[in-house]
């Protein structure tokens, strides 16, 4: 279950000067695993934190898309993560 918390998008300010909104939030809920409860990844820092079902959480820093994308789409994400994320970032 994919979802986001905040869309990006670019408003004109009053002076025409274009604003960026806050970079994309994405988050995801892991329905099936018995050990991870939830995660997002911001777009702009590429920040992820992951919330174990132990109510532990975890943020890891300069985590790509490409990472945040198949560890949202493996079919285990418990084992996506013990292998490309937990010794990987920081």
């Amino acid at each position: 279950m994919h979802f986001l918390l905040s869309q990006l998008t670019t408003m004109a300010t009053p002076d025409g000067r274009d604003n960026k909104a806050p970079p994309k939030i994405r988050a995801h809920a892991f329905t099936d695993s018995s050990v991870l409860s939830a995660a997002t990844w911001n777009e702009g820092t590429e920040e992820l934190t992951i919330v174990f079902r132990s109510g532990r959480s975890y943020v890891y820093q300069a985590v790509p898309e490409n990472v945040w994308e198949g560890f949202t789409s493996a079919s285990s994400a418990g084992q996506y993560f013990n292998q490309n994320i937990k010794d990987s970032y920081a």
